[in-house]
């Protein structure tokens, strides 16, 4: 596995401000926030999903592996990095935790290296810790408990199995945050890395 890039937290915290949703391009919920590197307690965290996928927690345990023989750890990332493995480009920031008003601390990106930080025993995950999204632009999901999510070989086909969505007054996708741009390599194929 190669580093193609490496860019700092100050930097990645930047590049968050621009993040859109995913149907609308010019609709910004983090513009504003207050956005910061941290830490975290995971038991203070709720996740907003309700599976794990066994290869992909197999394939972040790789992930994590190979990034720590190169200086760095996926589960205390500070900063963002595009890794190749083989054919395969992808791109890795921290898990993502948004304060909501009235839920606390939710886990909105990083379930697996949540789980895997969990698994390993860790008490604590590097997070990109956002507050002050607009209260227009809420998550799609409630969150859940850490013992409510269930591992699959696949993705569960039934919506009731993969997150607690809210009822929200437009189409889901509408509220959907769009880090792809972030790494700028688009869509992110991880689960296509070859595991060793």
């Amino acid at each position: 596995m190669e580093i193609l890039r490496f860019t700092p937290t100050e930097q990645l915290i930047q590049q968050v401000r621009s993040t859109t949703m995913l149907t609308d391009k010019s609709a910004r919920p983090y513009e504003n926030a207050t956005i910061r590197y941290e830490e975290m307690p995971l038991e203070e965290m709720q996740p907003t999903q309700l599976y794990i996928l066994r290869n992909h927690l197999e394939i972040q345990n790789n992930i994590r592996n190979e990034l720590i023989e190169k200086g760095h750890d996926s589960l205390r990332l500070y900063g963002s990095v595009v890794l190749k493995n083989a054919e395969v480009t992808v791109g890795m920031m921290p898990p993502v935790v948004e304060d909501d008003e009235e839920y606390g601390p939710c886990l909105l990106d990083g379930t697996h290296r949540a789980y895997l930080a969990k698994q390993l025993g860790m008490r604590t995950l590097g997070v990109l810790r956002i507050s002050g999204v607009p209260k227009d632009m809420p998550m799609i999901a409630y969150p859940n408990g850490w013992e409510e999510l269930v591992e699959y070989y696949s993705i569960p086909d039934d919506k009731s199995k993969k997150k607690y969505y809210r009822n929200l007054p437009k189409n889901k996708y509408e509220y959907y945050r769009d880090f792809s741009h972030v790494t700028g390599i688009g869509k992110d194929p991880r689960s296509e890395m070859a595991v060793k």
